[in-house]
Parts: structure tokens; C-alpha cells; sequence
């Protein structure tokens, strides 16, 4: 069995930063010791040069980290931008993301993945490029719209089989109340159960 290995805030921190290095050493960026954010994750470490940021994070209690770009905007336009580097990883190099089963699982192990990830997909963003924007803007558009329907179709099979257990227990009118707000979503089998539903109730 493979061990999951939770790090020490201190340990995650000298991790991040060491693993991060090539940021600095390479691409120009800086790190943000005197951070503004209204709420700190004390587990991250924020890096910044002119118009772009980059913030790495742990987060679930030790056992995930996110990293994402803030893209800067002109004073007065829209509200800064952020791209999650998991949107980068599905759009360029998606091999990333297939599962893997190290000896020791945890924080640091995913963080080697996200360096590897940066600097397989992400070169043009840490230049200062962002004559991509538009296509990564759309990349994600679209597969948060997917994840959207995927949620839907989900919590609206989850409504279907409480209205089951309604029906068969009588309850028709805990039937209605469960069908009636997604009526113009239902199948076939939920419509019928609907309507079967409210001529019990007429009775």
C-alpha cells in the first residue's frame, strides 16, 4: 500500500519555493513577501512580475494543491483574470493528468507534477505572452460548461431516484414537490411518474 504523506506548513513552503526556483531563475518573477490579500492561505507561496502572477497553494488538509495565473488588467477594464494551470495541463499536455501511483503519494509528489506542468505548458504565460488568452479562454469556457451539464445530469439523477422512492412509498406529494421545479427537464419515465402522481392527489 502506498503511503500518503502529509508535510509540515514550513516543509511545504521550503518545498514550493525549491521547486518553483527556475520562476525566478529563468522567467523573471519575484516572490510576494508582502502580501495584500484580504485571506492568506498561509500554505502558499505568491510570485509576481509586471502584469502576471502566479500563486501555488495547499489546500483539502494536506492532501491537494492548486496553482493558478492572475492575469493583470489596465486600470478601469475588466476585474483581473485567473487560469487554474490544470485548464493548461488538459489543453497542451493532458498525459499529465493520467493517474500515477508513486511509493510515497502526497503534496510534494503533486508538486513535482505541477512543475513539470508549468514548464511543459505554461512557457508562454510566464514569458508575459498572452497572445493565447482567447484560446485558453475558450478551452475553458467549454469544459466548464461541460463539467456544468455533467453536475446537472447528476444532481437531476439524483432528484429522479428520491422521486422514485417517493412514488413507490405513496408520497405523491413529496413526488411533486421533487419534479414539479424540473419539469421541463424530466424523461419520459419522470413525467409519467409526475403525472400519475398528481391524479393520485386528485382522488
Amino acid at each position: 500500500m502506498n503511503d500518503y504523506y502529509v508535510p509540515s506548513e514550513q516543509e511545504l513552503l521550503d518545498a514550493i519555493r525549491a521547486e518553483m526556483s527556475f520562476l525566478v531563475r529563468m522567467y523573471g518573477f519575484q516572490e510576494v513577501t508582502n502580501r495584500s490579500e484580504k485571506y492568506i492561505n498561509s500554505y502558499s507561496v505568491l510570485y509576481k512580475k509586471k502584469g502576471i502572477s502566479l500563486l501555488v497553494e495547499g489546500v483539502s488538509y494536506g492532501f491537494g494543491l492548486n496553482c493558478y495565473f492572475t492575469i493583470e488588467t489596465e486600470r478601469g477594464q475588466r476585474r483581473p483574470e485567473h487560469i487554474n494551470l490544470g485548464y493548461l495541463m488538459m489543453l497542451r499536455a493532458p498525459h499529465l493528468l493520467e493517474p500515477s501511483y508513486p511509493e510515497k503519494r502526497g503534496q510534494l509528489t503533486q508538486l513535482l507534477k505541477l512543475g513539470e506542468g508549468l514548464r511543459l505548458t505554461a512557457t508562454d504565460l510566464l514569458n508575459g505572452d498572452l497572445s493565447h488568452l482567447d484560446e485558453i479562454r475558450a478551452f475553458v469556457q467549454r469544459e466548464q460548461e461541460k463539467a456544468a451539464k455533467e453536475n446537472r445530469r447528476k444532481e437531476l439523477s439524483r432528484i429522479d431516484v428520491k422521486s422514485q422512492e417517493a412514488f413507490h412509498q405513496s408520497d405523491y406529494q413529496q413526488v411533486l414537490d421533487l419534479l414539479v421545479p424540473i419539469e421541463s427537464e424530466l424523461t419520459a419515465s419522470g413525467r409519467k411518474r409526475l403525472e400519475l402522481a398528481r391524479r393520485r392527489l386528485a382522488q
